[in-house]
């Protein structure tokens, strides 16, 4: 696909990987509009894309599902033509789920799960009229295999995988090509947006961020070159790529070992 003159959706697009997203895209010619609930962060955004006139933002809670709807159809009768979606915005809980608070259940699954199903749904009809388009979803290592005390994260973005998946079957063939991107570890500011319960495990985790994480512009660098190749699954770390390929040769072993040395596990 060639970004020039086509017209993107980045949800998440305040900060990280989806403002990496939005810059890079604008650079390209395209037309962008970005979704994200911090007002401050949009903004910053545009003021960092070489091209702002052809940037515009929307504050959206993402957990409003009737506020999604109302929006997608404001925005179709706007722009016409819908030629990207990149479903990116994610929070994160890190807590055994027995200790867990109920509100994080809904908190994580709606923002992380829901709110992508609920965007592409109302963006989706216009898409599959605007010629060559691609929906890409943003899901994790943690959409590949189960890690301890991430399991609402964990099952929110196994859940976009299958969500992806589907999709993908469903609009085979169609002008709409759907995949899903798995970043692994990202030295973004998430820790800062995501509920942890323990502060030791946090500074852990920011300590390993820090030092391995990849940066907003390489994931989103993977995510437009997905979209180009029109790939269903991009791996865009070496860690990444090594949980999908002991997934798929040791699944049961994997699983165990993660649970065995779960107390070593970086994050």
């Amino acid at each position: 696909m060639d970004f020039h003159h086509k017209t993107a959706v980045i949800t998440g697009a305040a900060n990280g990987v989806g403002r990496a997203v939005a810059i890079q895209l604008c650079s390209l010619g395209a037309r962008v509009e970005l979704w994200d609930i911090d007002e401050a962060g949009l903004a910053e955004t545009i003021r960092l894309c070489s091209h702002p006139e052809a940037v515009q933002a929307l504050r959206i809670d993402l957990r409003d599902t009737v506020a999604i709807y109302r929006e997608s159809e404001t925005f179709i009768g706007r722009a016409g033509s819908i030629h990207v979606l990149v479903n990116n915005a994610a929070v994160s809980v890190e807590s055994p789920l027995a200790l867990c608070p109920a509100a994080d259940i809904d908190w994580v699954l709606d923002i992380n799960l829901k709110a992508a199903v609920h965007v592409t749904r109302a963006l989706l009809p216009a898409m599959l009229k605007s010629g060559e388009a691609a929906v890409m979803n943003v899901s994790s290592a943690a959409g590949l295999s189960g890690f301890p005390n991430k399991t609402l994260y964990c099952a929110a973005k196994s859940g976009l995988k299958g969500f992806t998946e589907s999709l993908h079957t469903e609009l085979y063939g169609s002008n709409v090509h759907v995949g899903c991107v798995h970043p692994g570890p990202i030295a973004t500011d998430m820790l800062s947006r995501s509920r942890i319960y323990d502060p030791a495990k946090a500074e852990k985790m920011r300590r390993y961020l820090s030092k391995k994480g990849n940066s907003p512009e390489k994931v989103a660098a993977a995510i437009l070159d997905g979209i180009r190749r029109k790939k269903l699954e991009v791996l865009v770390s070496s860690e990444t790529r090594l949980v999908w390929w002991m997934k798929r040769v040791f699944p049961n072993f994997f699983v165990k070992l993660i649970g065995r040395f779960r107390d070593r596990l970086p994050s």
